[in-house]
């Protein structure tokens, strides 16, 4: 027996995701190493600045 039935089959893109998702995963946390080396390069601006640095 196939682990997976031919009728249950992914489609393409769908099947890949796992994949893709390291690299996704190493995107996103530059962009947020990103934004939070922006954000401590500018002056405090209250709560608002202190909330998203969390």
């Amino acid at each position: 027996m196939p682990a997976t039935p031919a009728a249950h089959t992914l489609p393409p893109g769908l099947a890949q995701a796992p994949e893709r998702l390291p690299s996704d995963f190493k995107g996103l946390d530059d962009q947020v190493r990103q934004v939070k080396a922006e954000l401590s390069q500018q002056p405090e601006e209250g709560d608002n600045a202190r909330r998203l640095e969390r």
